[in-house]
């Protein structure tokens, strides 16, 4: 019998939040004062040893200036639901960031 060991990849946020951030041409000092953080925290964020709130990925997208693809995927790999999404619970549609 053959197991099959599903594993997540590593950092997948700080991965592409990083990617981003360089396509912007900003260090993550830069990115730190643009969207009031402690340049601390992106650098964690980058590391992939904090995990980002809804808020803070929502805070990050509209500094960056990302287009709607690029500030779900960066949700997506937050493991947040992007805005706009709707989902049911309780018998009821709402959206997905109260799920």
């Amino acid at each position: 019998m053959t197991t099959t060991t599903v594993t997540r990849a590593p950092c997948r946020f700080g991965i592409l939040l990083a990617g981003l951030r360089a396509a912007t041409g900003w260090s993550q000092s830069m990115l730190a004062v643009e969207a009031g953080y402690d340049s601390s925290y992106v650098t964690r964020l980058e590391a992939g040893t904090r995990a980002p709130s809804r808020d803070t990925v929502g805070a990050l997208a509209v500094v960056l200036g990302l287009d709607t693809q690029d500030t779900r995927r960066l949700f997506v790999a937050a493991d947040l639901l992007p805005p706009g999404v709707w989902v049911v619970r309780h018998n009821a549609l709402v959206p997905g960031g109260d799920a």
